[in-house]
């Protein structure tokens, strides 16, 4: 699925639905007893958080007022459910709480790869760009970044990999990723 559509993730609670201008954060699991394998899945979803924020120009730290909740721009679906804005499911914390993380780990971790100084929550440096990336461009860094992010993660983007080029086989990692 292309970074411009929404997903329905969080279902939605008694205040509404989390599934509108958030970042949902899930990691793929294993039996839940794996450490390295754990630290590896977070980092990359950090990672993969930090360029989609970059990406739509979110702060990781920031929040915003939905139906008189104020929301992080980045949770997970016990966050949504908390604030009575999604279904009632654990995810993640049931696997976050055997390794000591939490979404304020998450939020600083990904704020800490985009440069943001998590003491006053301003960039460290102004050289950010913003860029809606879709099938058809080519020859763009951005693209070659999110194809290089996609193939580290397993994903196939086609047989010239990282070409900097929104084909079909990048669309369709996009969609297998989401």
């Amino acid at each position: 699925m292309p970074w411009d559509y929404k997903p329905w993730g969080c279902g939605s609670g008694s205040k509404g639905s989390c599934n509108n201008g958030w970042i949902q954060f899930e990691i793929c699991e294993d039996s839940l007893v794996d450490g390295t394998y754990f630290y590896k899945v977070y980092q990359e979803a950090c990672e993969l958080t930090a360029y989609l924020c970059k990406l739509y120009n979110i702060n990781p730290l920031g929040n915003v007022l939905f139906n008189g909740t104020t929301v992080p721009t980045i949770l997970c679906h016990q966050d949504s459910y908390q604030l009575g804005l999604g279904t009632n499911h654990s995810d993640v914390y049931h696997w976050f709480n055997k390794y000591g993380k939490t979404m304020d780990n998450v939020r600083k971790d990904v704020a800490n790869l985009l440069g943001i100084n998590i003491n006053t929550n301003s960039p460290i440096n102004d050289n950010v760009s913003v860029m809606m990336l879709k099938r058809g461009m080519k020859d763009n860094p951005q693209i070659n970044l999110l194809q290089e992010k996609l193939i580290e993660l397993g994903y196939n983007v086609g047989p010239k990999g990282a070409d900097g080029n929104f084909g079909q086989a990048t669309e369709l990692a996009i969609k297998t990723f989401q």
